[in-house]
């Protein structure tokens, strides 16, 4: 019984150890590595927001299946070279802060890219 009590503290140690590495990993890398863009304020929580080029009607490109702005910069200079046009980081993905209450649901995912409309750009 002693050997497994063993097993699992060192388990939990070795745990804890690793979530700290994590966090501290990430927070150099966000200092190291700022974003591309700005991130804009919606309400308590910030979305990561690059724009680029002028005129209307507005591109706004929403990378699917938790990839982030930076696979899309191309496609972003491209559409810019025309029109305005956006890309962002939806709750959760790349630099942007998670969804309330930890879901994201067509709703919210909605009500956060109207937010982005008025929204304020937050120091980084």
């Amino acid at each position: 019984m002693r050997l497994a009590t063993r097993a699992a503290a060192a388990a939990a140690a070795a745990g804890v150890a690793s979530f700290a590495y994590q966090t501290t990993a990430e927070a150099c890398d966000r200092r190291r590595f700022p974003p591309p863009g700005r991130l804009v304020d919606i309400g308590g929580r910030r979305l990561h927001l690059v724009t680029a080029g002028e005129g209307a009607p507005a591109v706004v490109i929403i990378p699917a299946l938790g990839e982030s702005v930076l696979g899309w910069r191309r496609v972003l200079q491209g559409a810019a070279a025309q029109t305005q046009a956006c890309v962002y980081d939806r709750a959760e993905i790349g630099r942007s802060d998670p969804p309330p209450h930890w879901r994201r649901t067509p709703d919210i995912m909605a009500a956060d890219l109207r937010d982005l409309q008025t929204g304020h750009a937050a120091p980084s």
